[in-house]
């Protein structure tokens, strides 16, 4: 998933989850379970974090989807709590913050134990990489945009 989707998922949890503590255990763990289903990501166009600065799709797709995290978490802070939300949407993000930031991955991947959670990471990811199969990928992650900033509205 892309970063805004886990951004709305947390948000969906922080709304409804009134512990800090406890919001970004679940974040994490949502992180996970939602990285199971088909979407459409950087690894969709070949990205990662060895080129993602380096490729102009693969940036411009990036750029988007911070923009998008930064909006919908703007949204999201206005409509309720701060603290449960920046706590749950902290845990649902960390995951990718640590394992696919190209400043800090790279090294991190070499190192114990980062270098067994990028495994551990990896295993639980769908991205889709047909070509013909994107728009799938986008669907999931528009529905769950969708599904979670529901959740918090309502």
């Amino acid at each position: 998933m892309v970063l805004s989707s886990h951004t709305a998922l947390g948000t969906a949890i922080g709304s409804v989850v009134t512990n800090p503590f406890w919001g970004f255990v679940v974040g994490i763990i949502s992180h996970h379970l939602v990285d199971i289903i088909p979407h459409t990501d950087v690894g969709s166009y070949d990205g990662s974090v060895h080129n993602l600065f380096k490729e102009r799709k693969i940036l411009i797709f990036f750029i988007v989807d911070v923009f998008l995290t930064l909006l919908i978490l703007l949204v999201s802070l206005k409509l309720s709590n701060d603290l449960f939300i920046l706590s749950a949407v902290a845990g649902s993000v960390l995951p990718d913050v640590i394992d696919n930031s190209p400043l800090w991955s790279p090294y991190l991947r070499k190192k114990f134990p980062f270098n067994y959670y990028h495994f551990f990471h990896e295993k639980f990811h769908c991205t889709i990489i047909e070509r013909c199969y994107l728009w799938l990928g986008y669907l999931t992650q528009v529905l769950i945009i969708v599904a979670s900033l529901y959740l918090v509205v309502k």
